[in-house]
């Protein structure tokens, strides 16, 4: 992955990735010279150990496992750097909470990404607390699929836009737009998609209002068509996880047998291209400009 930043973000970022190679080669300078002076314990440091840069939590991990690779650097440090990129702003944003928009084509990685920066945002010594809730709770449900004239359609492009219960999902973030920006004790529920029964489930998800950041996560938070435009005009910060689009449609082909809703390869391209694929063209064709673009590759290892 290689990420787009903002003049700002660009200057928060070097200042991180300084500290990293710093602390890189103090520990490979006191290896060699304990190595050179025959101690043992040059065994003993570890490039695996917690690398506390201005309480930032990158770990470089070399325990002979495979490690995910992007374009020269590790993922876990981009993660760690985009979270520290939003903890900064968070913390000089003059309202009470932050809110963060993650989207993507299917397959870009958003989810794992969404997923990483909101586990580091939680961790560490400079902890603040992150609550991360996903758009795929707003699907219609299939009861409510069975009711549209169109019905084998929409089962066929269940995940397109007009799948989703968008004018729902609008008003949950215009509610946590209001309550972002107050000193509200409430907390917020949210539904979630529940993948075995392949419906949404009311109250799923729970917003804490010890919440500093709240991360959003879904495919169409950046998307210039009318029911959807205003989530972008809602939030604090957008991200988009980019990707080559053959890339992504080799995953998600690849997920889609691999959960068990086809049987073969083929079967799964023939779904991607039925509906993801057409998916992931609106969402470029019509993308709202982000605040940062992550550029997803296939990860490979070192």
């Amino acid at each position: 992955m290689s990420y787009h930043y903002s003049h700002e973000d660009n200057e928060i970022a070097s200042s991180i990735e300084e500290r990293i190679h710093a602390m890189r080669n103090y520990k490979a300078a006191l290896r060699s010279r304990r190595a050179s002076e025959g101690s043992r314990d040059a065994e003993e440091i570890h490039d695996d150990e917690p690398q506390t840069l201005e309480e930032s939590h990158a770990v470089d991990q070399q325990n002979n496992e495979p490690t995910r690779t992007v374009e020269g650097f590790r993922m876990e440090e981009e993660y760690t750097r985009i979270a520290d990129i939003i903890r900064h702003r968070a913390k000089t944003h003059d309202k009470k909470r932050y809110l963060v928009a993650i989207a993507g084509v299917p397959g870009s990685g958003k989810t794992t990404t969404a997923t990483a920066i909101a586990q580091r945002l939680n961790s560490g010594q400079t902890r603040i607390q992150t609550e991360l809730v996903s758009m795929d709770g707003f699907h219609l449900s299939r009861a409510t699929l069975d009711q549209l004239p169109n019905r084998e359609e929409a089962y066929i492009r269940r995940g397109a836009p007009w799948t989703f219960d968008a004018a729902r999902f609008i008003a949950f973030v215009h509610q946590l737009r209001q309550w972002t920006d107050t000193f509200s004790d409430e907390t917020i529920y949210a539904p979630a998609f529940h993948h075995e029964t392949k419906d949404p489930v009311e109250d799923g998800v729970m917003i804490s209002s010890d919440a500093s950041i709240v991360i959003i996560e879904g495919n169409y938070l950046l998307l210039d068509e009318p029911d959807w435009r205003d989530v972008a005009r809602l939030v604090d910060y957008r991200v988009f996880v980019d990707t080559d689009l053959q890339e992504a449609r080799d995953r998600v082909a690849k997920r889609h047998v691999s959960a068990g809703i086809e049987k073969t390869i083929e079967d799964g391209y023939r779904r991607v291209d039925s509906n993801d694929y057409l998916n992931a063209l609106t969402i470029r064709d019509k993308l709202i400009q982000p605040d940062m673009v992550v550029r997803s590759i296939t990860e490979v290892s070192s």
